[in-house]
């Protein structure tokens, strides 16, 4: 990876390790003003009625930056042994998870494909259609998408001040 996209990407962390402080009452309006200058969406699927209501937000008004990210599975099963105990890891299945977010999502008109449990990036068309082809699970293919060039809309500068204007500040 170039020094270039490290850099891009580093920024991006250090933006992202800041959580914003929202009122219950506000985080819709907060949502709306970080998509309008975030440079990439990315979505994880589950089937709450709050991300239900974002993801059809971001997908009418900035489908172009949006991509879902489908998490792996990992259902190995490992041992592990120290001096005094035998320690049982499992791993985790998201299949079911998949499905039911894909249902939620579906009602507002987005059709996620099915479950691969590789995982993958599911990237957006301006329209609001899916791409057809997955993306790799991996940090770089993560890094190439939040670091393409900007095509205009995502000011970090802009929209701290859309967001104080409401009263909202990023904690420390």
């Amino acid at each position: 990876m170039s020094s270039k996209l490290d850099s891009k990407a580093l920024n991006i962390v250090r933006l992202l390790n800041k959580p914003l402080h929202t009122p219950d009452r506000m985080w819709f309006e907060a949502m709306k003003i970080l998509a309008a200058h975030a440079r990439a969406i990315l979505v994880i699927p589950d089937n709450s009625s709050g991300l239900v209501r974002e993801v059809e937000h971001v997908i009418g008004a900035h489908a172009g930056k949006v991509a879902f990210l489908m998490p792996p599975s990992d259902t190995q099963v490992e041992t592990r042994f120290d001096v005094m105990k035998e320690y049982r890891f499992e791993g985790i299945d998201m299949s079911q998870a998949w499905a039911e977010a894909r249902d939620a999502l579906r009602r507002v008109g987005v059709v996620l494909p099915d479950y691969d449990p590789t995982g993958g990036i599911i990237k957006c068309h301006p329209d609001g259609s899916l791409c057809e082809a997955k993306w790799a699970w991996n940090a770089k293919e993560l890094v190439k998408l939040i670091a393409t060039p900007d095509t205009g809309g995502s000011d970090a500068q802009q929209a701290r001040k859309a967001l104080s204007s409401m009263g909202l500040r990023f904690l420390r």
